[in-house]
């Protein structure tokens, strides 16, 4: 596997320690990694206008001018999907980042355990390919990538998705949708179809998004969700802090 990635740190030490330990992940994985470092937010947004390839960014959070969660926000305004890892001293900032879809939350002093675990994820991000999910809207028919929906809700005999790129009114039902999506969905209420991969918490009564939307959850679906959730994330989050 060849994997693009970026480092943006301000302490030339930390852009070493994580550069060192990517280069043994890649040997022991067999794999093929471009290692770009960049030591300020500005310095990474001049080179990426030019060249927006990469597969995963390192980024720091407490930088100069330009913070690494000002930095993410400028990317996801342009509707850039790179995954990002943040790393951070200090989880103040970790709050801001859910709305920004970080891949995870690395905190000072990282290990090489957690940062192999990262890039195990990532790169198993990359080897999936992209599905689509085709419907009519207005009577065109649209393309919508499937990881891009965050979720979808049912009214009568319709269906709004709602995704990364906007929301899709189609004429559809709720059982008909799922049977459409893959296993990343689950249905935490007859109404809804949630996206594990935006969700942030769950709770006896609702499903909380990225996002902050909050979703109901049906008592009787809850053991299933909260399993799936469980297993969705199981072995990533694993001794972490957040």
């Amino acid at each position: 596997m060849n994997l693009k990635v970026a480092i943006c740190d301000d302490e030339p030490l930390a852009i070493d320690y994580v550069t060192y330990h990517l280069q043994r992940w890649a040997a022991k994985k067999q794999s093929v990694l471009e290692i770009a470092t960049f030591s300020s937010a500005e310095e990474f947004l001049f080179a990426y206008e030019d060249n927006k390839d990469y597969d995963l960014l390192f980024l720091d959070i407490q930088m100069g001018e330009i913070n690494g969660v000002e930095l993410a926000k400028s990317i996801r305004e342009k509707g850039e999907s790179v995954q990002i890892v943040f790393i951070t001293a200090v989880p103040d900032y970790i709050s801001e980042g859910y709305d920004l879809s970080a891949l995870h939350y690395l905190i000072k002093p990282v290990s090489e355990e957690k940062i192999f675990a990262v890039m195990d994820r990532a790169a198993q991000n990359c080897t999936k390919e992209e599905e689509y999910l085709l419907v009519k809207v207005d009577q065109t028919l649209q393309r919508i990538p499937v990881s891009s929906i965050m979720y979808a809700e049912s009214f009568a005999h319709y269906i709004t998705i709602t995704a990364k790129s906007g929301t899709y009114q189609v004429r559809e039902n709720a059982g008909a949708l799922a049977e459409k999506l893959n296993k990343d969905f689950v249905r935490p209420h007859r109404s809804y179809l949630v996206n594990l991969r935006y969700v942030q918490r769950i709770s006896k009564t609702e499903v909380v998004l990225d996002d902050g939307m909050m979703i109901p959850l049906s008592r009787y679906n809850y053991q299933k969700v909260n399993q799936a959730f469980i297993q969705y994330y199981k072995g990533q989050y694993d001794n972490e802090t957040f």
